[in-house]
């Protein structure tokens, strides 16, 4: 009796096994096999604005040579002789 149950374990824990496998296939190596980094975020990623001594600056700003899709209207920044960066600022009303 004690072998049958041995038995019955190993089968049910090959079942959980196999279980196991294919949820990791299908829920995590399939869609990372799919996935394609967006080309517009990578450009935004690896050209932060710099102006002088002024390195590294992000989300929101974009200007000069760093895309506008990388940033929002009304944060432009220009960069002027100087190396000190300018930004228009309009009223909101």
């Amino acid at each position: 009796m004690p072998m049958l149950l041995l038995h019955d374990f190993c089968q049910m824990d090959a079942k959980l096994f196999q279980l196991f496998i294919t949820s990791f296939i299908v829920f995590i190596a399939i869609p990372i096999c799919f996935s394609d980094d967006n080309q517009q975020y990578e450009e935004c990623r690896s050209s932060l604005y710099e102006c002088g001594e002024l390195k590294g600056i992000g989300y929101p700003f974009w200007g000069d040579a760093r895309p506008q899709f990388c940033g929002l209207q009304g944060f432009e920044l220009n960069c002027q002789a100087g190396g000190y960066p300018l930004i228009h600022i309009d009223s909101l009303g």
